[in-house]
């Protein structure tokens, strides 16, 4: 019985992924969910895909912007507070610009 999971082709699964599928080793058998039609098929994933699983989940709950540094910036650029290292920022875009 083949699966595809997320529209993975069958024949490719990513490293750390293990795959078990209830089938018809040893010649077939008749359950009960058969012959309801419910299909039986199972899918493991390693302790390293859960993981990975729960940190993209835990990225993808983060903001995409730290609203509390922001308002601390503008805070200090309002109260005239935010100082910028000249010298530390012409380094910053010489070092962008050397790596392209």
């Amino acid at each position: 019985m083949a699966i595809n999971i997320n529209g993975l082709n069958n024949n490719s699964h990513p490293a750390g992924r293990t795959k078990s599928v209830d089938s018809d080793v040893g010649g077939p058998k008749k359950t009960n969910s058969e012959s309801t039609g419910q299909d039986t098929s199972k899918v493991s994933l390693s302790t390293a895909a859960q993981n990975i699983k729960k940190i993209e989940d835990n990225i993808r709950a983060m903001p995409i912007v730290d609203q509390t540094k922001v308002d601390n910036i503008k805070s200090a650029i309002k109260n005239g507070e935010y100082e910028i290292d000249y010298e530390r920022l012409a380094t910053a875009f010489i070092n962008f610009e050397s790596e392209a």
